[in-house]
């Protein structure tokens, strides 16, 4: 976790903190507020989700299930998460957890989530394993009806900060990479540019600010402005290398980054 500054069209990082500081896999961060932070982590050879209060360094466990769970999100106007549960039998699936009491709950459909982000407290948009592809679709968790909107898409999802629209990586160009945004309500899609060499891991920090990574290095590319992806910081000064999840609190004020270190 560091420190996240951003004045006009400069960003700058500081004051970096290990928060998880575990031999094993820690991935996949989400901020629920700006003192809450969830994110899967590692403990006895499985992966739980893991609750982190950055204002009195506390760790707390929210689950224990024989399976290992990824990507957790706090689902909008709710008192729950989701996320991705592998069941020891290989099985892969879509639960929610209640964080009164911690009970977990399969959401029912017969597609394979991989990766996902939430339009509202109802609808997500995913990436849906079919064959050898992800595939982009919508999927209602209420009653389980969905829509494929575009083939061979990326990891990276989000909704775009003060926007309804949702970011997504097209993989359709298997040489050029293309981030486009997905408008819900019209269905419409558009190309904002290409990822940095075919990188897909990206964050919006801003409605026109994007940042990526290749090896140690940050970079951003800002709508209107750049013509091609600047750098911002080389971290690995700071013992870190091969950065790939990224995300930053409403605030803006932290910015935390997921990456190996030497």
């Amino acid at each position: 976790m560091f420190d996240l500054k951003l004045a006009q069209d400069n960003i700058e990082v500081s004051n970096m903190i290990n928060i998880s500081n575990n031999d094993g896999y820690d991935n996949q961060p989400f901020f629920e507020n700006d003192t809450i932070i969830y994110y899967s982590s590692n403990r006895n050879g499985q992966t739980d989700i893991l609750k982190y209060n950055r204002f009195n360094d506390s760790k707390q466990f929210i689950n224990n299930s024989d399976g290992s769970e990824y990507s957790p999100q706090k689902i909008p106007k709710s008192n729950k998460l989701s996320a991705i549960r592998l069941d020891t039998d290989g099985a892969q699936n879509f639960y929610t957890f209640d964080l009164n009491d911690g009970q977990a709950y399969r959401i029912k459909t017969n597609l394979i989530i991989a990766y996902y982000t939430w339009l509202d407290n109802e609808t997500i948009v995913s990436a849906v394993i079919e064959g050898d592809a992800l595939n982009l679709f919508t999927i209602n968790t209420k009653n389980g009806k969905s829509q494929k909107l575009e083939n061979r898409v990326g990891r990276s999802f989000q909704k775009i900060p003060k926007t309804n629209l949702i970011s997504f990586i097209s993989k359709e160009d298997e040489k050029d990479w293309k981030i486009k945004t997905f408008n819900p309500i019209n269905g419409h899609a558009q190309i904002i540019t290409s990822t940095l060499n075919n990188q897909e891991d990206i964050y919006w920090l801003t409605t026109n600010t994007i940042i990526t990574s290749k090896n140690s290095v940050l970079y951003k590319y800002t709508l209107g402005k750049s013509s091609e992806w600047e750098q911002v910081t080389d971290l690995k000064s700071r013992g870190l290398l091969n950065i790939t999840r990224m995300r930053s609190n409403t605030k803006n004020t932290k910015l935390l980054i997921v990456a190996e270190q030497q």
